[in-house]
């Protein structure tokens, strides 16, 4: 082996079985520190000329790469398989055991800083590049996988998911639903791995959630989002096991030894979501100057165009206005040669037209403001190129019970031709949407133009609870859907986009004496304790204003609600954090941040999320503010296994504040 800026300590730990397992460490760049890594070989590794496809397992919170937990699994199965098997070390440079280099919610565990600004899914590239040129490995996409469990199983698909280029398959045992913090130091944002779901096209993906697992209702939840997400392949399996455990890991193991039998070329059509100001993805690289933390989202990326665009959270944060973007793109056009780039703003709605031009290998560097873009890239000739874009530029649609409801879209050409006649297909993968029209036709749209593309429905029923459980997860739940539109025009294959929806009961307006606002004051409130069973008063704060708990025009507001019953028995009258699903409604509100909250007592890391409204300084006086609020509610439930489970169940509410504008 070579050792270059790379110093091996190896050595063979002796064990009852036939795998190999060394030991090795070596320099990292990105992470500025000497890391280690733990490594399974087939038997005969040494005998044989033989090259091997790599699993990673990324392990769980607080745990090691000299971990024996799954010693046994993993010497069995690497022992009969021609495999080799990587166990990363995680830890941050400064010791802290709130591993991967992520930052939490309070951006502190025991004490210490958790985040350094080292970026751990970059770290991977190197660790890879490591791998490959020590062992003998398949050194290509299709031949990597990555698997985890717990913490690592959140990671695993959100480092695939940064390194499609690397890694072909992920899959998860019972991942945890942390809500972690990622990005450039002191400006990280949440990266919510169900909610970028769709970044994972052209990624193989398993699921194993143990029956058992207190985190059971969270891998379901995000089990249903991302069927709603067009990914390639996803798989799930319910291991029958008491806990939080990576059980059927050989089955896990299975999946991926199949996967290395399979192709996976680039999409044809991608997407990608990223944290980092800078990153490169599918031979693209991406630049964004910004003050403010954002994720960065490239959606329907063909070598026809793209959509792009930032947010500084999800979901359903406001388009970023004040940012330059860098794009330079693969090497798919002709060298040397003119294009004009068609930019329809997402933001003004204005189409704007200008020439540019590839180098002589092929690329083209495109140069953006903020507001975000549906981008057409056409040489003269080209066909149209039609996007879908959502009015308000949401990521999701909420729809009350049994309301009629309308999805309201722009079709927008950013193509060189006009389209002729376009025909949409729409469609809906769950029953309880019930669609006004199976089918729109739309005669022509000139390049350049935008027309109005209404599809009306109606939500039929509603489950109160998300994916609990008791029923095959498998079967999908109803608290989740999406609608699909296919569209055909011109010479082209058929083009799909769809927008998730989310259904809503029909709830009564609650009284005034049920909300308490929040405009920079703080109080002692009574919060249901999940873990103790037990009710207890918490000082809470937030908002921003003179703290009269009146909501008053320019003040930022945080509401909290009184819910009669909770999902405990004894939760009783207790309040919780309310996040607004309707502020599109109003011209006189905005939600520009979210704040994070621990979902009670848990130690699952989901987050729940609270809205910061803002109210217009413009408000007239006495302007009723009529708002749809989402609230959670938690209990630590007895279902028969090792450990509680850990549960949720959404609440909805109206209610009608009075703005005072009158100071």
């Amino acid at each position: 082996m070579k050792i270059l800026l790379t110093i091996f300590l190896i050595f063979r730990l002796t064990a009852a079985f036939a795998a190999i397992i060394e030991d090795h460490e070596h320099y990292s760049k990105v992470m500025d520190q000497t890391k280690h890594y733990r490594v399974y070989l087939p038997p005969d590794y040494y005998n044989s000329n033989l090259h091997y496809p790599v699993i990673y397992w990324m392990h769980g919170h607080g745990g090691t790469y000299t971990m024996t937990k799954y010693d046994e699994v993993w010497n069995d199965y690497i022992d009969t398989h021609n495999v080799v098997l990587v166990i990363p070390d995680p830890r941050n440079p400064n010791g802290s055991t709130y591993d991967y280099s992520l930052v939490f919610d309070n951006r502190t565990y025991e004490g210490t800083p958790a985040h350094n600004g080292k970026i751990f899914s970059k770290y991977f590239r190197e660790l890879v590049m490591e791998v490959d040129n020590n062992f003998r490995t398949i050194p290509d996409r299709d031949h990597r996988g990555l698997s985890g469990q717990s913490r690592g199983g959140f990671m695993s698909p959100y480092i695939a998911s940064q390194n499609k280029d690397l890694v072909s398959a992920s899959s998860m045992s019972c991942p945890s639903p942390d809500g972690a913090m990622v990005g450039t130091l002191n400006k990280e944002v949440l990266f919510d791995v169900a909610e970028t779901g769709r970044s994972l096209k052209g990624i193989s993906l398993r699921i194993s959630s143990p029956d058992g697992d207190r985190y059971k209702q969270y891998t379901w939840e995000l089990k249903a989002k991302w069927d709603m997400m067009d990914l390639d392949k996803l798989e799930m399996h319910i291991p029958h096991y008491p806990n939080h455990y990576a059980a059927d890991m050989d089955q896990q193991f299975d999946f991926h030894m199949r996967e290395f039998n399979e192709l996976h070329p680039t999409p044809e059509v991608w997407h990608h979501a990223d944290p980092w100001p800078e990153f490169d993805v599918w031979n693209y690289s991406i630049s964004v100057s910004r003050d403010v933390p954002a994720i960065s989202f490239m959606e329907l990326v063909t070598k026809r165009g793209m959509i792009f665009y930032s947010r500084p959270f999800i979901p359903d944060g406001p388009i970023n206005q004040i940012e330059k973007v860098k794009i330079i793109t693969d090497s798919v056009y002709y060298p040397t040669s003119t294009y004009t780039l068609v930019d329809y703003n997402l933001s003004t709605k204005e189409f704007v037209k200008t020439d540019i031009f590839s180098d002589e290998a092929g690329k083209i560097n495109i140069e953006l403001n903020g507001g975000g873009h549906a981008l057409g890239i056409n040489k003269k000739g080209d066909e149209a190129k039609l996007f879908l874009i959502e009015t308000n530029n949401r990521d999701n649609f909420y729809a009350l019970e049994g309301v009629d409801s309308n999805l309201s879209l722009k079709l927008v050409n950013v193509g060189a031709s006009a389209s002729g006649p376009v025909q949409i297909k729409i469609s809906s993968p769950k029953d309880f949407i019930a669609l006004s029209t199976p089918f729109l036709e739309i005669q022509n749209i000139d390049p350049g133009q935008a027309v109005d593309c209404n599809v009306g429905f109606i939500v039929t029923k509603y489950s109160l609870s998300a994916p609990d459980g008791d029923d095959n997860p498998l079967d999908g739940d109803e608290f989740i859907s999406k609608i699909e539109l296919e569209l055909q025009y011109g010479n082209k294959q058929k083009e799909i986009q769809s927008f998730k929806i989310f259904p809503v009961p029909r709830v009564q307006t609650i009284s005034k004496n049920d909300i308490i606002i929040l405009d920079g004051r703080q109080l002692e409130l009574p919060f249901y304790q999940n873990q103790q069973h037990m009710i207890t008063n918490k000082l809470v704060s937030g908002g921003k204003g003179d703290g009269d708990g009146i909501a008053e025009a320019g003040e930022i507001v945080e509401l909290y609600v009184k819910i009669p019953q909770g999902l405990g028995p004894i939760d009783q009258n207790t309040y919780h954090q309310a996040f607004l699903l309707n502020q599109d409604d109003d011209l006189y509100i905005s939600v520009d941040k979210l704040s994070y909250h621990i979902r009670g007592e848990e130690w699952s890391g989901a987050t729940c999320f609270q809205s910061q409204i803002s109210i217009d300084p413009r408000t007239p006086n006495d302007h009723n503010l009529n708002l749809l609020l989402r609230t959670e509610s938690y209990d630590f439930v007895d279902e028969g296994y090792e450990n509680l489970i850990q549960r949720h169940k959404y609440h909805f509410c109206r209610v009608l504040l009075t703005v005072d504008n009158s100071k």
